[in-house]
């Protein structure tokens, strides 16, 4: 019997480590200091990529008659921490982020890592498709490496 106990010990010691490492990821992002929204510049780093989404006049509820849109998004390499503002929105992990870029630029960029310097503010348009979106100054290449075939995500 004792030597079940032991195992049965050694499988909760295994499960409680467990535990502890998963509910450790969050907090390496919690480590780093949070961003401000606009005026603070923030410079970050990641894949820039492209999604289509709907536009006037439905959004997607009637997609024959609805504007497209080739929407540039930056996966970012590490989750961003935004501090909590004055109108009482909490502190948020951020994963991507929307580029307001032009399409000639974005083009140039989609599928590879780039460092964008600008700052950030609240989705406020129709036209703004995540929570948190990028004004760049500017955008510069980190990685020249093999371009892969254009990414269209549809979400």
């Amino acid at each position: 019997m004792w030597s079940v106990s032991v195992i049965a010990r050694g499988k909760a010691r295994f499960g409680c480590a467990a535990i502890l490492v998963l509910m450790a990821l969050p907090l390496a992002a919690q480590a780093r200091p949070c961003v401000h929204y606009w005026p603070q510049h923030v410079s970050i780093v990641g894949t820039l990529e492209r999604i289509e989404k709907f536009g006037p006049p439905n959004y997607g509820e009637n997609p024959k008659t609805d504007a497209r849109y080739s929407v540039p998004i930056l996966r970012l390499a590490q989750p961003l921490r935004r501090c909590a503002d004055s109108t009482g929105d909490a502190v948020s992990v951020v994963s991507e982020i929307q580029v307001q870029l032009k399409p000639i630029q974005a083009n140039q960029l989609i599928d590879r890592v780039v460092q964008v310097f600008g700052t950030m503010g609240p989705a406020a348009m129709a036209h703004d498709f995540t929570p948190v979106v990028c004004t760049p100054d500017s955008v510069i290449l980190v990685s020249s490496g093999t371009r892969r075939p254009a990414s269209k995500r549809t979400d």
